[in-house]
């Protein structure tokens, strides 16, 4: 019986360590208004755009198109198209609220800064700095942590993720370009293929 507990104790120490690990696979959460491809995959809308990875607690990217060259880093996140033609995403919806699934709406008018390529990727700064372009969203990503959510114009839900707190420079992504689970990318990948 004493051999037994310790076991059992053992292999809780084991199972909790194990969890902490930066590349152990973290399921992605996602709504139950997504409907699982066949097979019971947890993916996302493949034939749309979907978030792939983003970083909550930026110093090393720099967002280049500051005003007169004011470079400075910020918050991004990354968008990832899975279709073999470019999209235009101008008039989705980013929120780092669910409720509010309206809080940043992506312009309309700027397809040559709104479009991804076929299995492409564009990064969208959560700077809450508007003025310096459409890839700007109106808020910040909590490094505490909080819900990312990615929404059509007609507010049709594509993605969505909730996140627990964050380290500085490690960037929290899909394993592979749309994969259904998640882990820590230490370098980070922004506007390259997740590995």
């Amino acid at each position: 019986m004493h051999k037994h507990l310790i076991k059992s104790f053992l292999s809780l120490i084991i199972l909790a360590s194990s969890a902490c690990t930066k590349d152990k696979l973290i399921p992605d959460f996602k709504a139950t208004s997504i409907t699982p491809p066949s097979g019971g995959s947890n993916n996302p809308n493949l034939s749309l755009p979907h978030v792939n990875e983003f970083l909550a607690k930026n110093t090393l990217n720099v967002c280049n198109d500051s005003v007169g060259g004011n470079y400075k880093t910020s918050d991004w996140i990354e968008i990832y198209n899975p279709n073999d033609l470019p999209i235009d995403i101008g008039g989705y919806f980013l929120t780092d609220s669910l409720p509010d699934k309206t809080k940043f709406q992506i312009p309309t008018n700027q397809s040559l800064k709104t479009t991804i390529s076929a299995k492409g990727f564009l990064l969208i700064w959560c700077d809450d700095l508007t003025n310096l372009g459409p890839l700007h969203t109106t808020f910040n990503l909590s490094k505490s942590g909080e819900q990312i959510g990615f929404f059509k114009s007609d507010t049709t839900l594509i993605d969505t993720l909730s996140y627990g707190a964050q380290t500085q420079d490690i960037s929290y992504g899909r394993t592979t370009d749309g994969g259904a689970y998640w882990k820590y990318f230490n370098p980070p990948t922004p506007g390259i293929s997740n590995y």
